[in-house]
């Protein structure tokens, strides 16, 4: 499979504002596409052209049966594999609309020209969304596809008429009424114009309305299917202001295409919002192996239990023995998978300790599915001028050089993940300066610049997915110790807090990188991180 794709522009910024976990689906279906439609290459003989479709018919059938024989429907199959996928079905769709523009079949009606459009949808978009973002629903999938590829076939459609191949249906020309033969002479009369017209913009907004109906955690993931849909919708509205002209070309390249792309992808990251109330099925988490610092008290042992109840394997690791005892027995009492102890002092640990620690995680399990960094100290709120230089250094050790050392030792576990994540528990004082907050502000803001430059370094050449996770406002010791004069009951407690770790850490978020978000509303988040000395 070529590392960049041989595709047309829109499909070329699809693949390049693509995340791992779509690039590679992506440019193996541009591939597997571009084969297929050699098949109606012209001047190729008519009986090879449908001895080469049979063929192709076969081999996605030995596809759906894990049998595959081509190397692009063999790489594809691997992708699946990989993530504990079974074959994608559809790859016949790309077959099917083949033999139909072979034999130059006209649509009768508008539904037969949405099933075509469903086919090519099925072969095309829904498995690489299976891939990419596997909690995303499948119809608002098959409708972006089906919006995406009508869009595509009204920008040819003067060009693909004078091949005879005519994509709007009988009833609708009758309608208008306009004839086949107009439609590949243009300037279009004005009734036909008028039906072009509005089949654009009734396929803008199915488009628009299919991207807006995708999960908000499944866009970032998605973010090359929404620009592709983004240029293309682009590209339909100069083509409806060219009416009754037809469109220039076929591909209808410009100079702001790369523009409208950077912007599709910005809001694709930007705009998906959160699953606040994030609601993770009894299993979501199973088979996962998850290390959780800070797991003896606060929100760092709430979320090891939901962890733990949801089906993971979970490590929870800290300095406080008889807390962390107790969390191990908690979990062991409600029957969940096995978890693990490691005694972990951030502040005192040395090389020696944070190796052995990976050591025992490999030798245990042989990799690791998650990370959590929810260890802190909260230090002093005191201004700069009078912070006291040791316990400066404290924080900052514990808070920041802690996490990413015991960061570097663990990765070669996360590596060995086909889907692993690493969360840093953020704070609202670490994305926007607040006065006293010292030491404590100074290391969350650099967490964050910390898990940006991972997410950069790892999105491209490993499964390792990097964010940051500010809970708010939460009924905890290091809240107490910040706000003494607040009731504490007034808080949510740490439990009801666990839901957007779940997501983080689990399935939900593949293809999730370089975020941070927020698991409260903006004004519940005024407070520190989370949790008390989470390295309890």
């Amino acid at each position: 499979m070529p590392d960049r794709p041989e595709a047309p522009a829109a499909r070329a910024l699809a693949w390049l504002y693509s995340p791992r976990a779509l690039r590679e689906p992506l440019a193996t279906l541009f591939a597997l596409e571009r084969e297929i439609g050699e098949s109606l290459r012209p001047g190729l003989d008519t009986q090879l052209a449908h001895a080469r479709l049979a063929w192709w018919r076969e081999e996605c059938e030995r596809s759906t049966q894990a049998r595959p024989s081509h190397p692009l429907t063999r790489e594809l199959g691997a992708l699946f594999a990989a993530s504990g996928l079974a074959p994608p079905a559809g790859l016949a769709g790309l077959v099917d609309i083949a033999v139909w523009d072979l034999a130059a079949a006209t649509f009768g009606t508008r539904r037969e020209l949405e099933g075509y459009c469903e086919r090519w949808s099925a072969a095309m978009i829904e498995p690489a969304v299976q891939l990419a973002a596997p909690a995303a629903a499948a119809e608002p999938a098959r409708a972006l596809g089906r919006s995406l590829r009508e869009i595509e076939l009204l920008l040819s459609l003067a060009s693909d008429a004078r091949l005879g191949r005519l994509r709007l249906s009988l009833d609708e020309l009758e309608r208008a009424p306009a004839t086949a033969e107009e439609l590949a002479q243009p300037p279009w009369p004005a009734a036909l114009a008028e039906l072009v017209r509005a089949r654009h913009r009734q396929a803008r907004a199915a488009l628009e309305a299919s991207v807006a109906a995708l999960p908000p955690l499944a866009q970032p993931p998605l973010r090359g299917l929404i620009v592709w849909a983004a240029v293309r919708r682009a590209h339909s509205r100069r083509a409806e202001r060219r009416l009754p002209r037809a469109s220039l070309s076929r591909e209808h390249h410009a100079p702001l295409d790369g523009w409208c792309a950077w912007r599709a992808a910005r809001r694709a990251d930007a705009g998906r919002g959160f699953p606040r109330n994030h609601t993770a099925g009894p299993a979501e988490l199973a088979g996962r192996v998850i290390a959780i610092t800070g797991a003896g008290s606060g929100l760092g042992r709430a979320v090891a239990l939901a962890c733990a109840r949801h089906q993971a394997s979970v490590i929870v690791v800290g300095r406080n023995a008889p807390a962390l005892e107790a969390v191990h027995a908690e979990i062991a009492a409600a029957g969940q998978p096995e978890a693990s102890i490691a005694l972990l002092d951030l502040e005192k640990a040395v090389a020696r300790d944070y190796e052995a620690l990976a050591h025992a995680v490999l030798e245990r399990y042989g990799r690791l599915d998650g990370l959590l960094h929810n260890a802190g100290l909260l230090g002093t709120l005191t201004p700069i001028e009078h912070y006291d230089v040791p316990t400066w250094c404290r924080v900052l050790h514990v808070n920041l050089t802690a996490a990413f050392v015991l960061t570097q030792v663990l990765l070669p576990a996360l590596k060995k993940s086909a889907d692993a994540s690493l969360v840093f528990t953020a704070s609202s004082v670490g994305r926007r300066g607040r006065a006293y907050w010292g030491a404590y502000a100074v290391s969350k803001f650099a967490v964050e610049g910390l898990a940006q430059v991972l997410a950069a370094e790892l999105e491209n050449v490993s499964h390792v997915r990097v964010n940051t996770l500010n809970p708010g406002r939460a009924r905890t010791a290091m809240r107490r110790q910040a706000y003494p004069a607040e009731d504490l009951e007034s808080l949510p407690p740490p439990d009801s807090l666990t839901g957007p770790y779940i997501a983080l850490l689990g399935p939900a978020s593949r293809g999730v990188t370089g975020q941070a978000f927020d698991a409260q509303t903006p004004g519940g988040a005024a407070g520190p991180g989370s949790s008390a000395r989470r390295s309890a």
